[in-house]
């Protein structure tokens, strides 16, 4: 699921938690303990709650970010020491907050915001940037201000982003859906003079504390590496600040056409699946049938979680004796995660990489989220069409037309118990319930047999 993390426009930018096969023992109720990480308790723990309006959750976000004796004062401009911002596009639903001053870092912030947005909401956004230039931001309906004069010993997160970065920070803040278990602060750094050069994450609760250590490791391998059909954010700062986890990476420059190219697509997936090395063996004994097996048993009891693990099984049991092939992936590739820039693909947001998994998740997973968002699929047809047309989708990974279905089960199975495991059906997620959508498509590729067909995402 998409974060509402960094975006590449013109200067912008954008995980990685392993997948985990077959439980060597009957789950027991709630399953074990997850043992959590060294470092991954915050001062203070948000939990979005799904009834929350943006409105509300933003407000919630800011005395985290700038804590008392720092004041949000409601309906104001930049007056003396307060900052003021400006909620876009509507006041009551924000999904961006900006500076009203300077005007070029409230131009960039705006004109940059998320490549993926509707043409609707890109041409609004251009006519706020153009207002913003002649000076007329602070006449927005919906401004906050933010009085930092008095902050605390530890100070605000703007504070400490030009501390560690050694520079004046002039920040924007992407405001999530709250109904999601994986939201999380995000935001934009920006010069004086409107150069967008950064984005930070600020983990908020357990789940989002690992993730964004993830991405942090994920980036700092992904950097190492000399890609030609991948591009990826220059890791800037890994850190802690008041308890929270503090990523801060690049902002990705395109240049050239942003539409999506089929064929760098393809050729980035490929390339990223074999960045850790590709390696054949039989399903059943891999480490990712392994892991995930133990994912699955570790779940907390639920009629999904059950429903889930007997798919699995079923899964196995027609998986014996059958070779796959196994890289790496980003976990979340999907079209509002990405952009193009001349024979290149520019991907964010990787908090859920990992490996190994079998060649062609991304693909998969890009295709099932094209086609829900995108295409205005329902979510239980486009789970079915993904396991019916697999073999087109996986023939460009070299994936046999016989085998492709059971990789496209294994993927849904896969996608599935991260959901169970990250409570996103509680956060109240869109496709949180199983049930609804994932569940039943696994239930008639288990009921019946599957010929390839369909034509290939990109």
């Amino acid at each position: 699921m998409a974060d509402d993390g960094p975006a590449s426009a013109e200067t912008s930018a954008g995980a990685g938690a392993e997948p985990s096969g077959m439980p060597s023992k009957p789950r027991k109720p709630g399953g074990p303990k997850k043992k959590r990480r060294p470092g991954t308790k915050a001062s203070r723990v948000l939990e979005p709650q799904r009834s929350w309006t943006r409105r509300e959750y933003l407000e919630e976000v800011l005395t985290v970010l700038w804590p008392p004796p720092a004041r949000i004062i409601d309906n104001a401009a930049r007056t003396g020491d307060s900052t003021g911002y400006a909620l876009l596009p509507w006041p009551s639903r924000p999904t961006l907050m900006v500076p009203t001053r300077p005007r070029r870092a409230t131009a960039s912030a705006v004109r940059n915001y998320k490549a993926s947005a509707t043409a609707g909401m890109q041409a609004r956004l251009v006519a706020v940037s153009v207002a913003a230039r002649l000076g007329l931001a602070e006449l927005l309906s919906g401004r906050i201000g933010i009085d930092s004069s008095e902050s605390g010993p530890r100070g605000t997160i703007q504070s400490y982003l030009s501390d560690v970065l050694g520079q004046p920070v002039v920040v924007g803040l992407h405001i999530g859906a709250p109904g999601r278990a994986n939201l999380k602060p995000v935001l934009q750094l920006l010069t004086a003079d409107g150069r967008t050069f950064g984005f930070a994450k600020v983990g908020m609760r357990p789940l989002t504390q690992e993730l964004v250590i993830d991405e942090g490791r994920a980036l700092a391998r992904l950097n190492a590496k000399q890609l030609t059909h991948l591009q990826v954010p220059e890791l800037l700062h890994r850190g802690r600040w008041q308890g929270h986890e503090v990523l801060v990476q690049a902002a990705l420059t395109r240049s050239g056409p942003a539409a999506v190219d089929p064929y760098v697509l393809r050729a980035a997936m490929r390339e990223l699946a074999a960045v850790k090395g590709i390696r054949t063996s039989t399903a059943v004994d891999s480490p990712f049938w392994t892991r995930l097996g133990r994912r699955l048993e570790a779940l907390p009891p639920s009629s999904s979680a059950d429903a889930l693990t007997a798919q699995w099984e079923l899964l196995t049991a027609r998986a014996r004796g059958t070779e796959l092939t196994f890289g790496s992936w980003h976990g979340d590739w999907t079209p509002w995660n990405m952009s193009m820039s001349t024979g290149k693909a520019l991907v964010w947001d990787w908090e859920r990489f990992g490996s190994p998994v079998p060649i062609g998740f991304d693909a998969l997973h890009y295709r099932l989220h094209r086609s829900i968002a995108q295409g205005g699929a329902d979510a239980a047809a486009a789970a079915r069409a993904l396991i019916t047309g697999a073999g087109a989708t996986l023939s460009w990974f070299g994936v046999p037309a016989e085998v492709a279905p059971l990789v496209a089960a294994a993927y849904l199975v896969e996608i599935g118990s991260r959901y169970l495991a990250d409570g996103q059906a509680e956060a109240g997620a869109a496709l949180g319930d199983l049930e609804q959508w994932l569940l039943p498509a696994l239930r008639a590729h288990a009921g019946q047999s599957t010929r390839p067909s369909g034509d290939a995402p990109a």
